[in-house]
């Protein structure tokens, strides 16, 4: 995996790329060559028949995800929807390892909850340094826990190809249960990964999921949960994170507050992430073929542990006298001005700078991108908004 910035526009925001060796992993388990139009094409109806179950969140919450048991809906799903989510850990992993937070041991200790066919593994093992010839990286160590038993067994199938295309070493341990019911698994952790499973499960049974996952953190271990960026599954999200804190836990990231979540004020906001990358040309074929067109990655994601630790601490010790914010917008482009929402220790608000006052120490307005992270001085705190003036200063976190 590699980041770069975007070549036809001047906004922060990194992007990113697939791994090198994924279209191997693709032809390796999934049986499909992605340079072979005719292939790709032969797989949307299984595509169609996946796309229409995913979308119905009530059909999965009543089922048994009876679609993962056929081979040919795994490699589908692996094929397009592993392809689209294995980077969406990216913010996360490179959040956590600035600040420290991620294990020096040779070793991370995954527990992947709902693991499916292996989006975790591929992400984990395409997003964590990689070593020289002598040195291939931080080993994986990973539980991956799913109901359906086909999906474990292709989840390690995954992880041996992804082991022999990278030379990192990576062990699976496949546990079949559901992972929403707190199934007895020993051990602790140093990262607990649920990606999409939170909206498969009742809003009942989510707290005491969150429990459990307390029960096999590592001493400084980390939660990490992924939504679909949709407005019910994000707000499910932030409504998850405002109960955990009350419950003792701390919310590491994306959030640069532990107060509640002023995105639940109003129920037409919600907040996620929303990341460029180089879509590949066989996403690009199946995106034709299924109507869609992932041009960026969208996801909401969640941090938590039960040490205290923050990114805002983190980022805090490096810029002791700013104002630290998180934008939670897109970036508006006006004719007098550019502006965004932002949120910090003081809630959601809206930020900006006139034209008029553009100067080298606010030129960072310019490039604002969703989920940057901005230090402001010299900022002007107004009745509706925060403006930067003339000699107020804007700097884009390089994390």
């Amino acid at each position: 995996m590699t980041t770069a910035r975007k070549s036809d526009r001047q906004d922060s925001a990194q992007v990113l790329s697939l791994p090198p060796w994924w279209p191997a992993v693709l032809r390796s388990v999934g049986g499909v060559d992605v340079a072979d139009d005719a292939q790709l094409r032969r797989q949307l109806p299984f595509l169609a028949e996946l796309t229409s179950y995913l979308n119905d969140t009530g059909a999965r919450q009543a089922g048994t995800r009876r679609y993962m048991k056929d081979r040919r809906l795994r490699g589908a799903y692996l094929l397009y929807y592993t392809t689209a989510n294995m980077l969406k850990t990216s913010r996360a992993l490179r959040e956590l390892r600035y600040a420290g937070q991620l294990p020096s041991s040779r070793s991370l200790r995954v527990l992947d909850l709902g693991a499916g066919p292996g989006t975790g593994v591929a992400g984990l093992a395409a997003l964590l340094p990689a070593g020289g010839e002598s040195d291939r990286g931080q080993s994986l160590q990973i539980t991956a826990v799913d109901n359906v038993k086909a999906n474990g067994a292709m989840y390690a199938e995954v992880a041996r190809a992804v082991a022999q295309e990278t030379g990192r070493e990576i062990r699976v341990e496949s546990v079949t249960a559901d992972a929403s019911a707190r199934p007895r698994i020993d051990g602790e952790y140093d990262l607990v990964l649920a990606m999409n499973m939170l909206n498969e499960i009742p809003a009942s049974r989510r707290s005491a999921l969150l429990k459990w996952c307390w029960e096999h953190l590592s001493e400084n271990g980390h939660l990490l949960l992924i939504e679909p960026a949709l407005r019910e599954t994000s707000r499910a999200l932030l409504a998850l994170r405002d109960g955990a804190v009350e419950d003792g836990w701390t919310v590491f990231s994306p959030c640069l507050r532990q107060s509640g979540c002023p995105a639940l004020e109003k129920e037409s906001d919600w907040c996620h992430d929303d990341v460029p990358w180089q879509r590949p040309a066989f996403m690009e074929i199946l995106d034709e073929g299924m109507g869609n067109i992932k041009k960026s990655l969208k996801y909401s994601f969640l941090l938590l542990n039960r040490h205290g630790a923050t990114l805002h601490d983190a980022l805090r010790s490096a810029h002791p006298d700013v104002s630290l914010q998180r934008v939670v917008s897109e970036r508006f482009d006006e004719k007098g001005r550019v502006w965004w929402h932002m949120c910090g220790e003081g809630g959601r608000v809206v930020c900006q700078r006139n034209h008029r006052d553009r100067a080298d120490g606010n030129a960072d307005a310019d490039h604002v991108a969703r989920y940057d992270i901005l230090a402001l001085r010299g900022e002007e705190e107004r009745a509706h908004d925060v403006r930067i003036p003339l000699e107020g200063t804007l700097r884009i976190s390089p994390i």
